[in-house]
């Protein structure tokens, strides 16, 4: 029993996690967006949207085993 309830707290652990990726991933692409609109470089924030989205394929394959 105990087993099945550490693994049900790390699945919400992640199910966190990954919402909050999710949600900050939205708004750095909405921010991209408006950085390429003025003409900004946005070379390090794409970068860093990537990782983040290398992070959130991780986790979504943690929560699917």
């Amino acid at each position: 029993m105990d087993e099945v309830l550490a693994l049900d707290a790390r699945r919400r652990a992640l199910l966190v996690e990954l919402e909050a990726l999710r949600a900050a991933k939205n708004q750095a692409s909405e921010a991209i967006a408006a950085a390429k609109r003025a003409g900004a470089d946005t070379t390090e924030a794409i970068a860093r949207t990537r990782e983040a989205g290398e992070r959130e394929k991780q986790l979504a394959a943690e929560l699917a085993t």
